[in-house]
C-alpha cells in the first residue's frame, strides 16, 4: 500500500484468483483482517475462489455466484445486514 501511495496510487486493485483454495482455512481467515483495512482505505479486492466460506469474516463482501460465465446469484453483506439477488 505504501508504494501504491507513494506513486499516486490512494486505491489500488488487487485480484486475489484462488489464491487461498489450497491452504488451510485459518490462513485466510488470518488474511481476513488486512484485507478489512485495505476495503476501509478505498481499495478494491477481487478474491476468484471455489472456496468462498474461506472469506466469510470479511465485514464488507459481495459475492458473486457464477457457473459457465453466467451470474446465478449475487449477495452483499455489510454492517451485518446481507442483500441477496438470484438471477436465472
Amino acid at each position: 500500500l505504501t508504494h501504491a501511495l507513494q506513486h499516486g496510487i490512494r486505491y489500488p486493485i488487487l485480484c486475489l484468483d484462488e489464491l487461498f483454495d489450497f491452504e488451510h482455512p485459518d490462513i485466510p481467515r488470518r488474511c481476513s483482517e488486512g484485507i478489512d483495512r485495505l476495503v476501509a482505505l478505498g481499495s478494491v479486492v477481487v478474491i476468484a475462489t471455489h472456496k468462498p466460506h474461506h472469506w466469510e469474516k470479511l465485514t464488507q463482501r459481495r459475492v458473486v455466484a457464477l457457473s459457465s460465465g453466467r451470474i446465478l446469484s449475487e449477495a452483499v453483506f455489510e454492517k451485518g445486514t446481507a442483500t441477496t439477488m438470484q438471477y436465472k
